[in-house]
Protein backbone atom coordinates (compact mmCIF):
# COMPACT_ATOMS: atom_id res chain seq x y z
CA UNK A 1 0.00 0.00 0.00
CA UNK A 2 3.11 2.22 0.95
CA UNK A 3 4.28 1.64 -2.63
CA UNK A 4 0.96 2.35 -3.93
CA UNK A 5 0.16 5.82 -2.71
CA UNK A 6 4.18 6.79 -3.32
CA UNK A 7 3.10 6.15 -6.89
CA UNK A 8 0.07 8.02 -7.03
CA UNK A 9 1.97 10.85 -5.19
CA UNK A 10 4.70 11.10 -7.46
CA UNK A 11 1.83 10.95 -10.84
CA UNK A 12 0.08 13.70 -8.78
CA UNK A 13 3.22 15.93 -8.65
CA UNK A 14 4.18 15.25 -11.86
CA UNK A 15 0.75 15.96 -13.78
CA UNK A 16 0.68 18.98 -11.55
CA UNK A 17 4.53 20.20 -12.92
CA UNK A 18 2.97 18.94 -16.49
CA UNK A 19 0.41 21.14 -16.49
CA UNK A 20 1.99 24.30 -15.16
CA UNK A 21 4.70 23.86 -17.33
CA UNK A 22 2.60 23.75 -20.32
CA UNK A 23 1.23 26.88 -20.27
CA UNK A 24 4.18 28.20 -21.57
CA UNK A 25 3.49 25.65 -24.33
CA UNK A 26 0.55 27.79 -25.45
CA UNK A 27 0.43 31.20 -26.94
CA UNK A 28 -1.89 34.21 -25.56
CA UNK A 29 -3.98 36.23 -27.77
CA UNK A 30 -2.18 39.11 -29.05
CA UNK A 31 -2.93 43.16 -28.14
CA UNK A 32 -5.40 44.86 -30.42
CA UNK A 33 -2.14 46.49 -31.95
CA UNK A 34 -0.46 43.60 -32.51
CA UNK A 35 -3.18 42.26 -34.87
CA UNK A 36 -1.98 43.23 -38.63
CA UNK A 37 -4.85 41.16 -40.46
CA UNK A 38 -7.67 42.31 -38.35
CA UNK A 39 -10.57 44.66 -39.61
CA UNK A 40 -10.78 48.31 -37.77
CA UNK A 41 -13.34 48.37 -34.97
CA UNK A 42 -17.04 50.02 -36.63
CA UNK A 43 -17.18 48.91 -39.86
CA UNK A 44 -20.17 48.82 -41.68
CA UNK A 45 -21.65 45.91 -43.26
CA UNK A 46 -19.82 47.04 -46.87
CA UNK A 47 -16.66 47.42 -45.39
CA UNK A 48 -16.77 44.33 -43.46
CA UNK A 49 -17.50 42.75 -47.05
CA UNK A 50 -14.94 44.57 -48.86
CA UNK A 51 -12.65 43.95 -45.85
CA UNK A 52 -13.71 39.60 -46.23
CA UNK A 53 -13.05 39.95 -49.67
CA UNK A 54 -9.24 41.19 -49.23
CA UNK A 55 -7.10 42.62 -52.28
CA UNK A 56 -4.10 41.30 -54.12
CA UNK A 57 -0.59 42.04 -53.17
CA UNK A 58 -0.22 43.79 -56.12
CA UNK A 59 -3.06 46.86 -54.89
CA UNK A 60 -1.79 50.01 -52.52
CA UNK A 61 -1.27 52.99 -52.96
CA UNK A 62 0.82 53.44 -56.18
CA UNK A 63 4.79 53.17 -56.27
CA UNK A 64 5.79 56.85 -55.69
CA UNK A 65 4.01 56.86 -52.66
CA UNK A 66 3.60 52.99 -51.26
CA UNK A 67 6.03 50.34 -53.67
CA UNK A 68 5.09 47.92 -56.77
CA UNK A 69 3.19 45.94 -54.26
CA UNK A 70 2.23 45.46 -50.66
CA UNK A 71 4.72 42.45 -50.00
CA UNK A 72 7.77 44.72 -51.15
CA UNK A 73 7.66 46.56 -47.97
CA UNK A 74 6.08 43.77 -45.94
CA UNK A 75 7.73 40.78 -45.71
CA UNK A 76 5.78 37.84 -45.36
CA UNK A 77 2.34 39.73 -44.02
CA UNK A 78 4.59 40.91 -41.03
CA UNK A 79 5.24 44.21 -40.01
CA UNK A 80 7.00 46.43 -42.64
CA UNK A 81 10.47 46.25 -42.03
CA UNK A 82 13.11 49.43 -42.63
CA UNK A 83 15.12 48.07 -44.79
CA UNK A 84 12.55 47.43 -47.15
CA UNK A 85 12.86 51.16 -47.96
CA UNK A 86 10.48 53.26 -49.91
CA UNK A 87 10.41 54.03 -53.59
CA UNK A 88 10.72 58.02 -53.58
CA UNK A 89 10.83 60.06 -56.93
CA UNK A 90 13.16 62.56 -56.86
CA UNK A 91 16.79 63.74 -59.36
CA UNK A 92 19.54 64.78 -57.76
CA UNK A 93 22.09 66.04 -60.63
CA UNK A 94 25.63 66.63 -59.29
CA UNK A 95 28.60 68.98 -61.22
CA UNK A 96 31.69 69.18 -60.66
CA UNK A 97 34.84 70.43 -62.30
CA UNK A 98 38.82 70.73 -62.25
CA UNK A 99 41.29 73.32 -63.92
CA UNK A 100 44.90 73.55 -63.24
CA UNK A 101 48.48 73.15 -64.57
CA UNK A 102 49.47 69.40 -64.61
CA UNK A 103 53.07 70.13 -65.08
CA UNK A 104 55.73 72.69 -63.44
CA UNK A 105 56.61 75.49 -65.77
CA UNK A 106 58.14 77.93 -63.18
CA UNK A 107 60.62 77.31 -60.32
CA UNK A 108 61.98 80.28 -58.35
CA UNK A 109 60.72 83.24 -60.65
CA UNK A 110 62.76 81.33 -63.68
CA UNK A 111 60.10 80.38 -66.61
CA UNK A 112 60.83 76.50 -67.15
CA UNK A 113 58.07 75.45 -69.98
CA UNK A 114 54.54 76.67 -71.31
CA UNK A 115 52.07 75.94 -68.93
CA UNK A 116 49.98 73.24 -69.63
CA UNK A 117 46.54 72.69 -68.27
CA UNK A 118 44.12 70.13 -67.51
CA UNK A 119 40.38 70.44 -67.47
CA UNK A 120 37.87 67.85 -66.56
CA UNK A 121 33.95 68.23 -66.27
CA UNK A 122 31.84 65.69 -64.26
CA UNK A 123 28.06 65.37 -64.01
CA UNK A 124 26.41 62.80 -62.37
CA UNK A 125 22.80 61.89 -61.42
CA UNK A 126 20.03 59.32 -59.79
CA UNK A 127 16.78 59.04 -60.24
CA UNK A 128 14.31 56.78 -58.74
CA UNK A 129 10.92 55.88 -60.09
CA UNK A 130 8.17 52.95 -60.20
CA UNK A 131 10.81 50.50 -58.15
CA UNK A 132 13.68 51.39 -60.63
CA UNK A 133 16.56 53.32 -59.68
CA UNK A 134 18.26 55.00 -62.67
CA UNK A 135 21.87 56.38 -61.80
CA UNK A 136 24.83 57.33 -64.28
CA UNK A 137 27.91 59.86 -64.64
CA UNK A 138 29.52 61.41 -67.46
CA UNK A 139 33.01 63.02 -67.26
CA UNK A 140 35.03 64.92 -70.13
CA UNK A 141 38.82 66.10 -69.97
CA UNK A 142 40.76 68.02 -71.59
CA UNK A 143 44.46 67.86 -71.76
CA UNK A 144 47.15 70.84 -72.86
CA UNK A 145 49.70 69.27 -75.05
CA UNK A 146 52.92 70.49 -76.35
CA UNK A 147 52.83 70.29 -80.45
CA UNK A 148 55.77 67.66 -80.44
CA UNK A 149 52.96 65.35 -78.63
CA UNK A 150 50.02 65.78 -80.05
CA UNK A 151 48.62 62.61 -82.15
CA UNK A 152 50.61 60.54 -79.98
CA UNK A 153 49.02 61.49 -76.64
CA UNK A 154 44.65 62.00 -76.12
CA UNK A 155 44.17 65.68 -76.26
CA UNK A 156 40.23 64.70 -75.61
CA UNK A 157 39.03 62.18 -73.46
CA UNK A 158 35.30 61.36 -72.47
CA UNK A 159 32.84 58.27 -70.73
CA UNK A 160 29.88 57.92 -69.05
CA UNK A 161 28.23 54.95 -67.65
CA UNK A 162 24.15 54.36 -66.74
CA UNK A 163 23.05 51.67 -64.70
CA UNK A 164 19.16 50.33 -63.75
CA UNK A 165 18.52 47.95 -61.07
CA UNK A 166 15.17 47.07 -58.87
CA UNK A 167 14.73 45.19 -56.37
CA UNK A 168 11.91 42.36 -55.98
CA UNK A 169 11.27 38.94 -54.07
CA UNK A 170 11.24 40.51 -50.18
CA UNK A 171 10.95 37.73 -47.79
CA UNK A 172 10.69 35.61 -50.30
CA UNK A 173 13.21 32.77 -49.16
CA UNK A 174 10.61 32.09 -46.31
CA UNK A 175 14.00 31.30 -43.65
CA UNK A 176 15.17 34.86 -44.59
CA UNK A 177 12.75 37.28 -43.97
CA UNK A 178 14.89 40.38 -44.43
CA UNK A 179 16.21 39.02 -48.20
CA UNK A 180 15.50 40.45 -51.10
CA UNK A 181 16.69 39.66 -55.19
CA UNK A 182 18.28 42.52 -57.54
CA UNK A 183 18.60 42.79 -60.83
CA UNK A 184 20.90 45.46 -62.43
CA UNK A 185 21.43 46.38 -65.99
CA UNK A 186 24.48 48.99 -67.21
CA UNK A 187 26.13 50.07 -69.62
CA UNK A 188 29.79 51.58 -70.13
CA UNK A 189 31.73 53.31 -72.68
CA UNK A 190 34.65 55.15 -72.34
CA UNK A 191 36.85 57.01 -75.16
CA UNK A 192 40.43 57.56 -74.85
CA UNK A 193 41.68 59.44 -77.69
CA UNK A 194 38.24 62.09 -78.87
CA UNK A 195 40.78 62.92 -81.53
CA UNK A 196 41.01 59.53 -83.35
CA UNK A 197 37.92 57.02 -84.09
CA UNK A 198 39.32 53.98 -82.30
CA UNK A 199 40.70 53.48 -78.50
CA UNK A 200 37.65 53.37 -77.47
CA UNK A 201 35.62 50.53 -75.27
CA UNK A 202 31.87 50.33 -74.62
CA UNK A 203 30.34 47.31 -72.81
CA UNK A 204 27.12 46.14 -71.55
CA UNK A 205 26.85 44.00 -68.65
CA UNK A 206 22.81 42.46 -66.94
CA UNK A 207 23.12 40.67 -63.54
CA UNK A 208 21.11 39.12 -60.84
CA UNK A 209 21.94 39.20 -57.37
CA UNK A 210 20.47 37.48 -53.85
CA UNK A 211 20.53 39.55 -51.03
CA UNK A 212 20.53 37.30 -47.26
CA UNK A 213 20.73 41.23 -45.82
CA UNK A 214 21.65 44.60 -47.52
CA UNK A 215 25.25 44.27 -46.39
CA UNK A 216 25.79 40.56 -48.25
CA UNK A 217 25.35 39.88 -51.90
CA UNK A 218 26.03 36.99 -54.09
CA UNK A 219 26.25 38.19 -57.83
CA UNK A 220 25.73 36.55 -61.46
CA UNK A 221 26.59 39.09 -64.18
CA UNK A 222 26.98 38.58 -68.02
CA UNK A 223 29.02 40.71 -69.51
CA UNK A 224 29.21 42.01 -73.60
CA UNK A 225 31.51 44.44 -74.75
CA UNK A 226 33.73 45.89 -77.92
CA UNK A 227 36.54 47.89 -77.63
CA UNK A 228 38.92 49.53 -80.94
CA UNK A 229 42.74 49.93 -80.59
CA UNK A 230 44.45 53.37 -81.77
CA UNK A 231 44.32 51.87 -85.69
CA UNK A 232 40.36 51.14 -85.12
CA UNK A 233 41.00 47.37 -84.99
CA UNK A 234 37.47 45.47 -83.40
CA UNK A 235 37.69 43.59 -80.80
CA UNK A 236 34.79 41.92 -78.80
CA UNK A 237 34.54 39.76 -75.54
CA UNK A 238 31.86 38.68 -73.19
CA UNK A 239 32.12 36.81 -69.90
CA UNK A 240 29.83 35.29 -67.13
CA UNK A 241 30.86 36.12 -63.83
CA UNK A 242 30.22 35.24 -60.49
CA UNK A 243 31.10 37.21 -57.63
CA UNK A 244 30.24 37.29 -53.38
CA UNK A 245 30.32 40.63 -51.92
CA UNK A 246 29.74 41.93 -48.19
CA UNK A 247 30.12 45.27 -46.76
CA UNK A 248 31.12 46.15 -43.20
Amino acid sequence: MRMGGARAALLVALAAEWMVGCQELFTAAPAGEDVLDGPLPGLTNDEMIAFARGFSEVDGLGPIFNNVSCASCHSGDGRGRPENALVRFGVAPDYSAHHGAYNTFEADGIRLDERRDLTIGVVDFEVALSGVRLQGEGAKAWIDLPPSLEGLFAGRQTGYYVEAAGDFGSGLVKTMPASFFTWKARLDAIDLDSGLPGDSREQLSMGLSFRPTRDTALKLDFVRGRSHDRFNNRAQHAAMLFSIATYF
